[in-house]
């Protein structure tokens, strides 16, 4: 008899530890927010732009002028004296 109540209880136990979940379909009106309502949904969007503009202008502007005058002036002075 001992047996038997202890595999009675074994299989009482292991019943309520391996069945299956209980669940329970939603009535009324449930708005999010209120108590033991939750909102259950996820929207989310992510919108990336980039934009990349370089714009690089060198202007190298080199000017030489040059300018040489040279003026010579010789004066050749000879004198002779006689013999």
């Amino acid at each position: 008899m001992k047996i038997t109540k202890n595999l009675l209880g074994a299989f009482i136990v292991s019943a309520l530890f391996f069945g299956g979940s209980a669940q329970a379909d939603q009535t009324g009106d449930c708005t999010a927010g209120d108590q033991y309502c939750e909102q259950n949904s996820l929207a989310t969007t992510n919108t990336t732009t980039t934009t990349n503009t370089n714009t690089n202008t060198n202007t190298n502007t080199n000017t030489n002028t040059n300018t040489n005058t040279n003026t010579n002036t010789n004066t050749n002075t000879t004198t002779t004296t006689g013999y």
